[in-house]
């Protein structure tokens, strides 16, 4: 694979302007710097003594089995947005005059993820209010990116852009539901915007991949099954938006080398895994009679480790490589043929495996659409109407207390 063999040359010409040593050290401040915080999160639920900022930090998920802290995002968007704010200054030859505005954008949403993620930990908000939050997030990047990559199609770009950044975001919340299975899933998105990054020598992409894959390598350490540590709204926010900032990067780079459409499906391929997971979610309970926008346990992940038996670690390390696969073949698809070609062929892949694997769990033999019901009516409240009914009657108990 051509892709494969140009990653030594991106590392070759970062090292040009980086040298090698400082990126060795960087590598190695981000991992143990990742691994600090998440011990000193745990230190700080450990400790006897009375830590104002422990209690502020230390947030337990409700829906853990042995009441693991919610806060792997801390690590995440603090050590991150320091490396990336220090490569930033200090560095700030390595960066595009275009590439600048989109970072420091990108830094103004990266704030208020911690702001919407942190409210929702401890007090778990609204979708509603969550998916406005994140409209609002990822239309900050957007718009500065769509202004700066084509200023005569800005808006046409900036709703397309805005559109799957929303599914990227959402994508990555359904995708965070076993322990290491976010770790894994990321560390083969990571590697699919490495390999397209190296193909255009787009360091600014180097350096994030490579930031967010050390810093989930330190917390891998405490979110093995079983793990102690959850990631929690903050870090799957990082997570997509992260790769938001990848695709957007990508999508700048290959736009000067190809049509929109195929620079377009060249920046996504590597999130294919969360947009198929977000229509695949929303087709199936739409299928299943049921609301689109309801939570359930029928994911991907959720049917191989309850019905199938996989432990978490077995299930996460099954979706991950398989989606490396489908992702390889992709890019090698890419070469001969298009990138058009190479992300529907990855789409359906990951549809069809989708549906072998959870079809007889979300049907149970039976497809029933009910539009009208998943949209417009309360989950607690069932209209029936009146020619339905032939009769009915009302039946008043009343239970006299006990003296």
């Amino acid at each position: 694979m051509a892709l494969l063999f140009k990653i030594p040359v991106l590392f070759a010409h970062c090292f040009e302007q980086f040298t090698q040593a400082r990126f060795i050290v960087f590598c190695a401040s981000v991992f143990f710097g990742s691994v600090i915080f998440n011990w000193m999160l745990l230190h700080f639920r450990r400790s006897s003594r009375s830590f104002s900022l422990g209690r502020l930090l230390v947030v337990t998920a409700d829906k853990s089995e042995n009441d693991a802290l919610q806060v792997g995002g801390l690590p995440l968007w603090f050590v991150s947005l320091l490396s990336l704010g220090t490569v930033f200054i200090m560095y700030p030859y390595l960066l595009d005059p275009g590439q600048r505005p989109i970072l420091i954008a990108a830094g103004f949403s990266w704030i208020g993820v911690f702001i919407y993620g942190s409210l929702d930990d401890r007090f778990e908000i609204r979708p509603v209010v969550k998916l406005t939050a994140q409209l609002l997030l990822a239309s900050v990047v957007c718009l500065t990116a769509a202004t700066v990559i084509s200023p005569t199609n800005s808006a046409v770009i900036f709703i397309v852009m805005t559109f799957f950044s929303a599914a990227i975001l959402n994508g990555a919340n359904l995708i965070d539901g076993l322990d290491t299975l976010s770790f894994k899933v990321s560390a083969v998105i990571y590697f699919g915007y490495l390999l397209l990054a190296a193909n255009i020598a787009c360091l600014p992409a180097l350096f994030l991949t490579v930031t967010c894959f050390f810093i989930m390598c330190g917390f891998y350490f405490f979110n093995r099954e079983p793990s102690v540590i959850h990631l929690g709204e903050v870090g799957v926010s990082c997570l997509g938006l992260s790769y938001i900032i990848l695709s957007i990067l990508i999508f700048d780079g290959y736009s000067k080398l190809n049509p929109p459409l195929y620079a377009l499906t060249k920046a996504l391929l590597p999130v294919v895994i969360l947009l198929v997971e977000v229509g695949v979610s929303f087709l199936r309970r739409l299928l299943a009679g049921k609301s689109p926008f309801r939570g359930d346990k029928l994911h991907v992940h959720h049917i191989l480790h309850r019905r199938y038996g996989f432990s978490a670690s077995a299930a996460s390390s099954l979706i991950a490589g398989s989606y490396l696969i489908f992702l390889s073949l992709s890019c090698y698809l890419m070469e001969p043929y298009t990138s058009l070609i190479a992300f529907l062929s990855l789409a359906v892949c990951s549809i069809a495996w989708s549906f072998a694997v959870g079809a007889s769990s979300w049907f149970r033999g039976q497809i029933r659409i009910n539009i009208v019901d998943a949209f417009l009516v309360k989950e607690e409240v069932k209209i029936l109407p009146a020619s339905s009914l032939r009769s009915f009657r009302i039946v008043v108990t009343e239970q006299k207390e006990k003296s």
